[in-house]
């Protein structure tokens, strides 16, 4: 059982019962994941039912106010550094791909991605960077496809994306 279903249930459980070591046990859980998956909509409502429940645990709810609030403060820091650190990577990796620096464009966004995967700008520009450092090279293809298929599935559009598709594949390196 991972730390977000011994939470779940530690919640279901604290929902008919108000006992401390269930709540300070359900709390660590929380806390776990929150630490995991910085989740912080979750928090407020899970302090609430926390308030609700152990009127006669103030003290505990106390401590464990004090470290959401700590992690939360730890959470902005990393996501204002994280954010930062990838906006300048991509400052760079637009400049790299406007001077037509491909291959250097390619490593820049390919250590964003390892990174942020979600980052759909920076992986069409590896993609289309893959394509136009050597248009006729098909090693390429797998990765290139690969590219196009998480763009599509992230919602991301533009029109170069079905050339870049359409030209492989009248190239013979799509189905």
């Amino acid at each position: 059982m991972n730390a977000r279903e011994v939470w779940k249930k530690s919640l279901m459980i604290i929902k008919k019962s108000s006992l401390p070591v269930l709540i300070f046990l359900s709390a660590l859980s929380f806390l776990k994941i929150m630490k995991i998956e910085r989740r912080t909509g979750e928090i407020i409502e899970f302090l609430a039912l926390l308030e609700a429940k152990t009127d006669e645990s103030g003290e505990m709810i106390k401590k464990i106010e004090e470290k959401v609030f700590i992690l939360a403060l730890e959470k902005e820091s990393a996501d204002k550094e994280f954010d930062k650190k990838i906006v300048e990577k991509m400052e760079k990796a637009q400049e790299l791909f406007r001077e037509k620096k491909y291959k250097e464009c390619i490593a820049e966004c390919r250590g964003i991605l390892e990174k942020d995967e979600g980052n759909m700008r920076t992986r069409f520009m590896k993609m289309l960077s893959l394509f136009y450092m050597n248009k006729l090279d098909s090693a390429n293809y797998p990765e290139i496809l690969e590219d196009l298929r998480k763009l599509e599935e992230g919602g991301f559009k533009d029109k170069r994306m079905e050339e870049v598709k359409d030209f492989i594949r009248n190239e013979g390196g799509v189905n």
